[in-house]
């Protein structure tokens, strides 16, 4: 029969190994789904939307980023931004 502390440190021993395998495999997995999440971003186009906020007391007739237009930005009240 084996003393306790034996017994002891291969329990440890075995839990060890089961905690390295499954963290070993989680990690395949993520990784895994993490470049298939950049193939698709990489392949697909992603629209933005713009917000657009006018800190001043007159109206912006149209603004662009980047070739997108922006369209009109009122003026809210005479003495604040539209938004």
């Amino acid at each position: 029969m084996l003393p306790m502390t034996k017994i002891l440190s291969l329990i440890s021993f075995l839990s060890l190994v089961i905690l390295l395998a499954y963290t070993t495999r989680n990690a395949e997995i993520y990784s895994e789904e993490r470049d298939n999440l950049f193939k698709t971003l990489l392949r697909e186009p992603i629209s933005l939307r713009i917000n657009d906020f006018n800190y001043t007391d007159v109206a912006i007739d149209s603004f662009s980023v980047n070739s997108s237009w922006g369209g009109n930005i009122l003026v809210s009240t005479p003495t604040s931004g539209g938004g």
